[in-house]
């Protein structure tokens, strides 16, 4: 896999008021981002990643 490659994609729902990202990217460190959750309300934001090690 000499080739980086990413997936970018998110989803708003209004009824939830909760704006989601999720990524999926190769990373130099040999880790692999698989989520990337950003959740926006009237509470805050909260933000979560979850990692893979592909090494």
């Amino acid at each position: 896999f000499s080739q980086n490659r990413s997936l970018l994609s998110y989803k708003y729902k209004n009824n939830l008021n909760i704006f989601r990202i999720t990524i999926k990217i190769r990373v130099t460190n040999g880790y692999k981002l698989l989520g990337l959750q950003v959740e926006v309300s009237s509470r805050g934001v909260y933000v979560r990643e979850v990692l893979e090690n592909i090494s």
